[in-house]
């Protein structure tokens, strides 16, 4: 479909070796990384908008949502040009430290009750 050609379009003159170095350069990186002439944060802004857009038309309801609000924690990196181990990096550096603030911050599962 539409979406299926239009995220063939972002990677179609990616070549072997441009996919490598990006590889090997998103974990130094990050957003800045690039591959062919653009940044990765570039792109997964329009990754995002692929998967938003078939998102909305698959239309899954849930709680009178649809399943878009599962890629609003990457849209919010995207949009601030900040991945999770940048906020980390930074509330590492931070005075007020504490790896339990960082495990309750980004823990996956909801707290055991």
């Amino acid at each position: 479909g539409a979406v299926m050609d239009s995220a063939w379009d972002i990677v179609k003159g990616w070549t072997e070796e441009d996919r490598l170095k990006l590889h090997a350069d998103v974990p130094r990186l990050g957003f800045d990384a690039e591959i062919g002439g653009r940044n990765v944060r570039d792109i997964a802004r329009d990754a995002l908008l692929l998967a938003k857009d078939g998102l909305r038309r698959r239309a899954v309801m849930n709680e009178g949502a649809d399943e878009t609000r599962y890629l609003d924690v990457l849209s919010e990196f995207a949009e601030s040009g900040q991945t999770a181990a940048d906020k980390m990096l930074a509330q590492y550096q931070s005075k007020s430290f504490s790896m339990q603030n960082i495990f309750d911050e980004y823990r996956l599962l909801p707290p055991a009750k």
